[in-house]
């Protein structure tokens, strides 16, 4: 462990950067807790490495250790999962009161190799599929474990958002198989999938009634929207993923279209009308990819989070202060080459993969959607958990729907459903970045996750 513990009390201290050994800026922070942080570097193949981003309380052993994979592909979580979302400080390095720090010790991995601070030093290093995917963070865990024998016996759990749900679900059979063969040594308890991309056809097919429910169009909107859709699930059928691909981009030409510009993440939220100009290297970079499809998603989905604060952030204060980072390589440098990377997996779908969690192991599956999320709307989440082989659906379709019920205020901002191991959350007023738009909401989520049996 890094000689580096952080301190956050309600008192004021020295910006980071002039700082020995804090992350600094800490100002009217509720959270007074001692962590720790770690990081590095694991070499997952000859050509490919994973950097990862260790937070631990000082209670760490007494604490489960969530693991956040973000999405994309090419999403940085010790990025913007970390500074954006839930880690301790957000992108003004200023507290946050709704750190996921405050239920569990988190870790952050840049995933798949290229993204983020994580890099490749050969072009057909990058991961392709999903299980590649998988079989790479495998490999990380069994290395990160052995580093780390103290978080062995700790309540290990996987959350992850929109494309690192789809990664999830696989790299979860892959790390349960692997556990159970001994090869990696870690108390894997559960995987939890937020606002996930698990069955691309069944999400697309549901944006049309979405978009219709909450009145973003009408009659002749609807069937254009499910007009494209169509065109996707035909080219699906006949096993052209590429097509399927490109194909989605001209399926969010058509929503942009009918709607004006809704929001994908956040349907309630303004359009800037240029919103590259708040991320312009990360946009400059998609120059380079040929595919004109291609480029218009990677702007969408990726390059879009990679504004300029936190490159700037990344690329700055945080690259000088770890330490470690190769001379050539940058914050997000090779994001859009993992995006391109995944061109013929992005509309496979996964729920053989939830199907296997919830049939052949003995882990906590939970499912977690917001209600103002277009990408993966809850219409289609809900629509392809119904499409589960699970024996145990029945049941888990007659369970009782409970509230989700702030602690601090008793307000309802969500509801949830369980049976045995199974669990879907509804979480209200909050779009596809759920931590970001409903802070309290979704750390009450969390622990509620946590604390199940």
């Amino acid at each position: 462990m890094r000689n580096v513990i952080c301190v956050l009390l309600l008192m004021s201290l020295c910006p980071w950067q002039n700082c020995a050994g804090l992350p600094g800026g800490f100002r009217n922070s509720t959270f007074a807790e001692e962590y720790a942080e770690d990081w590095g570097y694991i070499t997952v193949r000859p050509e490919a490495h994973l950097f990862w981003w260790l937070y631990t309380r000082e209670d760490a052993t007494s604490l489960p250790l969530v693991l956040w994979l973000q999405g994309g592909p090419g999403g940085s979580g010790a990025g913007f999962g970390n500074f954006g979302e839930i880690g301790p400080l957000d992108v003004g390095l200023q507290p946050r009161e709704t750190t996921w720090l405050k239920a569990a010790n988190l870790l952050f991995i840049d995933n798949p190799v290229g993204t983020g601070f994580s890099y490749v030093t050969d072009d057909n290093a990058y991961a392709k599929t999903v299980d590649e995917i998988a079989e790479d963070l495998v490999a990380f865990f069994k290395e990160f474990f052995q580093k780390k024998p103290d978080l062995q016996n700790v309540p290990f759990y996987i959350f992850s958002e929109s494309y690192g749900g789809k990664m999830t679900a696989v790299f979860a059979v892959h790390l349960w198989k692997a556990v159970r063969r001994g090869d990696v040594v870690c108390k894997f308890k559960g995987a939890a999938m937020g606002d996930s991309w698990i069955h691309p056809k069944i999400i697309v097919d549901s944006w049309g009634p979405y978009l219709y429910s909450t009145s973003f169009v009408d009659d002749n909107g609807l069937a254009l929207v499910n007009e494209s859709a169509a065109n996707i699930s035909a080219a699906i059928a006949a096993g052209e993923w590429k097509e399927a691909t490109a194909l989605w981009d001209a399926s969010e030409d058509v929503v942009g279209e009918v709607t004006g510009g809704v929001d994908w993440y956040n349907i309630l939220s303004p359009i800037p009308e240029k919103r590259h100009l708040e991320g312009k290297r990360a946009f400059r970079q998609s120059q380079s990819i040929r595919d004109k499809a291609l480029r218009k998603l990677y702007q969408k989905h990726v390059a879009v989070h990679q504004k300029d604060a936190l490159d700037a952030l990344m690329n700055g204060p945080v690259r000088k202060r770890l330490g470690i980072i190769p001379e050539n390589v940058t914050w997000g440098g090779q994001s859009a080459e993992v995006f391109i990377n995944q061109e013929e997996e992005f509309m496979k779908p996964v729920t053989h993969a939830v199907d296997f969690l919830l049939s052949k192991t003995t882990l906590n599956v939970v499912v977690y959607n917001g209600q103002l999320d277009l990408i993966c709307d809850t219409i289609g989440v809900e629509a392809w958990v119904q499409t589960l082989k699970w024996t145990g659906l029945p049941s888990f379709n007659a369970a009782k729907r409970e509230h989700v019920v702030l602690e601090e205020t008793g307000d309802i901002v969500g509801y949830f459903k369980q049976y045995k191991r199974f669990s879907f959350y509804w979480m209200l007023r909050g779009g596809h970045m759920l931590p970001a738009d409903q802070g309290p909401a979704t750390l009450q989520m969390l622990q509620m996750i946590l604390d199940s049996k």
